[in-house]
């Protein structure tokens, strides 16, 4: 049974030459981070985080160790 060995955040971001449109009007970047959650087993996977890394990150800090050494099939 694969547990859970690493969590991190890979932060991103993306500046264009120009600003684009969202919902919120003209935005001239966009954070995000991509998550990336490793096994004991070798396997890799790959998610995604809206918002600022930064606090992507600070919170995965709190919440990682209730996650890391359990299964990846455990339901919290």
């Amino acid at each position: 049974m694969s547990r859970i060995r690493d969590i991190a955040v890979l932060p991103l971001r993306f500046t264009p030459e120009e600003p684009y449109g969202s919902a919120r009007g003209l935005v001239r970047s966009r954070s995000a981070g991509l998550v990336l959650l490793d096994t004991d087993d070798g396997v890799q996977g790959i998610g995604e985080v809206w918002g600022p890394p930064a606090v992507a990150q600070a919170y995965l800090e709190l919440i990682k160790p209730f996650y890391v050494g359990r299964s990846v099939f455990a339901q919290r």
